[in-house]
């Protein structure tokens, strides 16, 4: 079930706003949206889409950690 979230967080990585991120942005985007998968993997773990908002959080957050919490808050509250 990781296996396959992990699979299309790989292939959706080049749709993240290409132009802004660059490689070193993708993996630290990989690793953000890899690191939600981990916490949440049953309810609700990747979906299209989130490789967007966590792109665009990556523009705006130099560090992965401040990224994936915010991730999760938006994630987590918008599902409650």
């Amino acid at each position: 079930e990781i296996a396959d979230m992990l699979a299309e967080i790989h292939q959706d990585l080049h749709r993240s706003l290409p132009n802004s991120l660059g490689s070193s942005g993708r993996q630290k985007l990989s690793n953000v949206l890899t690191a939600y998968c981990i916490r949440n993997p049953g309810a609700i773990g990747y979906c299209q889409g989130m490789n967007v908002v966590g792109g665009g959080l990556m523009t705006v957050c130099e560090d992965e950690e401040d990224a994936f919490w915010i991730l999760t808050v938006i994630v987590e509250t918008m599902a409650e």
